[in-house]
């Protein structure tokens, strides 16, 4: 199985060391942070998940790099920021990686994916102007 990443459909732009990218067919935004956008960006559609996990380790100083990978390739996929051919990704996944697993190898480095509706200029528009400042009421005593 040798996953592609989807660019062609998306805006893309590195804001510190997240990734944001903004899917224009559906409206969303996705917030890739280090790891996941360092997957996503491997994903050329010719490496495999064995390759692409131990390019992980040695990336990332980790030694169970194939259990990020399978997250992050996961959490990709569902955020339709992926194209995998042949079999499902749950048939190579098996049990996913543990919290506590993850944390010991530290947390930074485990793929997160954050995702947020955009609303059309035209929905944002018509919720009307911003609230003003309060208006003076009687004063206390008065």
């Amino acid at each position: 199985m040798k996953p592609l990443a989807r660019p062609e459909q998306f805006i893309i732009e590195e804001v510190g060391n997240d990734v944001i990218v903004y899917d224009r067919t559906i409206k969303k935004a996705h917030s890739l942070n280090p790891s996941v956008a360092w997957i996503w960006r491997q994903c050329d559609g010719k490496t495999d998940i064995d390759e692409l996990s131990a390019r992980f380790e040695r990336h990332f100083n980790t030694t169970d790099g194939a259990d990020f990978v399978l997250a992050g390739l996961e959490q990709l996929k569902t955020a339709g920021l992926l194209e995998i051919e042949g079999d499902s990704l749950s048939s190579e996944i098996g049990p996913m990686i543990s919290r506590r697993s993850a944390l010991g190898a530290g947390s930074a480095i485990f793929p997160l994916i954050a995702t947020v509706l955009v609303p059309s200029a035209a929905a944002a528009k018509s919720a009307g102007p911003p609230p003003g400042p309060p208006k003076p009421g009687p004063k206390p005593g008065k």
